[in-house]
C-alpha cells in the first residue's frame, strides 16, 4: 500500500487556496499510484480562534471545500483529513475518509466511550487503523 502525506503550510482562514493546494497534492498522488494521501491536522481551514468570531461564514466555507474535496476523491484513493466542524456546520471534531466521491467512514475525536473497532476501517482488502491523537489518548492500557 502506497501512502503520499501533505507537508505544506496552510494559511490560517484560506480556505479555498488550501482546498486547491490538498486538491492539487491529491490528484498528483493519485496519479503516482498513492493508495491513500494523508493531510495535516487542519490543513484545510488553518483553524485560527479568530475564526469562532464569524463562526457561519467560516463553518459555510469550510463545509463547501470540504464537500469539494471529497467529492473529487476516486475509488482507488483515499484522502483522510481531521476537520473541526461537521458538514452541517456543527462543532464536532471528526477524522474523514473519503474515497469514491463520498464519506466513507468519520470518526469523532472525542467521545467517552472509546471503542477500538469504531477506528477500523477496511479499504482495498486491507484492515487500517485510522484514529486522532485525542482518540487514541482513550485508548485501554
Amino acid at each position: 500500500m502506497k501512502i503520499a502525506i501533505l507537508q505544506d503550510g496552510f494559511g490560517p482562514i484560506h480556505i479555498e487556496e488550501n482546498k486547491k493546494k490538498i486538491s492539487n497534492f491529491y490528484q498528483k498522488a493519485s496519479t503516482a499510484g498513492a493508495d491513500i494521501v494523508l493531510i495535516p491536522a487542519e490543513a484545510i481551514c488553518g483553524f485560527e480562534p479568530e475564526c469562532l468570531l464569524d463562526y457561519s461564514d467560516f463553518t459555510d466555507m469550510l463545509a463547501k471545500a470540504q464537500k469539494e474535496l471529497i467529492r473529487s476523491t476516486n475509488p482507488e484513493t483515499a484522502l483522510v483529513f481531521d476537520t473541526p466542524f461537521a458538514l452541517d456546520g456543527s462543532f464536532s471534531p471528526s477524522v474523514i475518509i473519503a474515497y469514491d466521491g463520498c464519506i466513507q467512514h468519520s470518526l469523532p475525536q472525542f467521545h467517552n466511550d472509546f471503542d477500538l473497532n469504531e477506528c477500523i476501517v477496511n479499504f482495498q482488502n486491507e484492515s487500517l487503523l485510522v484514529a486522532s491523537f485525542s482518540a487514541m489518548t482513550h485508548l485501554p492500557l
